[in-house]
């Protein structure tokens, strides 16, 4: 969902107290981390800032204890 200041939004599902990476990609071969975060519970949002590339794809690792 894209946020009234234009920056996109996104909810992960995960595993209480498991800490996972997001990623982000504009061809799906070369990843970035965004961010990371702890998941809690519920869905739980993540914003990215960078909402002008042409093409940006995201995904949800999560971390090895």
């Amino acid at each position: 969902m894209v946020l009234p200041n234009g920056n996109f939004q996104a909810q992960l599902q995960g595993n209480p107290s498991r800490t996972y990476i997001i990623e982000v990609s504009s061809n799906l071969k070369d990843w970035s981390t965004l961010l990371s975060l702890v998941y809690t519970s519920g869905p739980m949002p993540f914003v990215d800032p960078t909402t002008n590339a042409a093409n940006r794809f995201y995904r949800a690792r999560v971390t090895v204890p």
